[in-house]
């Protein structure tokens, strides 16, 4: 979950670049089918008005070729970076390969969110697992839960 304080301002940078394609984080389109690695889906649960801050992107970048330059890296300093207004219980769903930030929050209460990020099987930015073992899993959610296959393996 991300919470910022209402009146917390700054700036914060953009993430991932036109042109990326490692570490889940492409789209790539092959005759009428697209394929995007992460994806995330995140659910609003407090208000983000236009103009607080918040989520912002630049629009069709997911199919970028190129950097932003990096006078633009700053969400603020971006000109082509838009923020997304959302209420609470609205959802938000985006391929990590669209360039993506947070503008700095300015309104009074605090920002929260939740985040459920979608990745292949063998990828995980953590080293904490859940717990596979619990009663009543069927063998594809002990799958789902398993750890990670590259996470800290040993040079081959």
């Amino acid at each position: 979950m991300a919470a910022r304080k209402g009146g917390e301002e700054g700036h914060f940078g953009m993430h991932h670049q036109g042109g990326m394609f490692g570490h889940g984080c492409y789209y790539v389109t092959h005759g009428r089918q697209m394929r995007n690695g992460l994806m995330v889906v995140s659910f609003a649960l407090s208000d983000a008005p236009a103009g607080a801050g918040g989520f912002c992107c630049v629009p069709g970048s997911h199919k970028a070729l190129y950097d932003i330059p990096p006078a633009f890296r700053a969400a603020e300093d971006n000109p082509m970076a838009r923020h997304v207004p959302m209420k609470a219980g609205d959802v938000l769903i985006f391929t990590e390969a669209l360039t993506h930030g947070t503008m700095g929050w300015t309104a009074p209460h605090e920002r929260r969110q939740v985040l459920l990020k979608y990745c292949p099987h063998y990828m995980q930015w953590s080293n904490g697992t859940m717990d596979a073992s619990m009663d009543g899993l069927t063998d594809r959610q002990q799958l789902i839960l398993e750890g990670p296959h590259v996470w800290e393996r040993e040079s081959v």
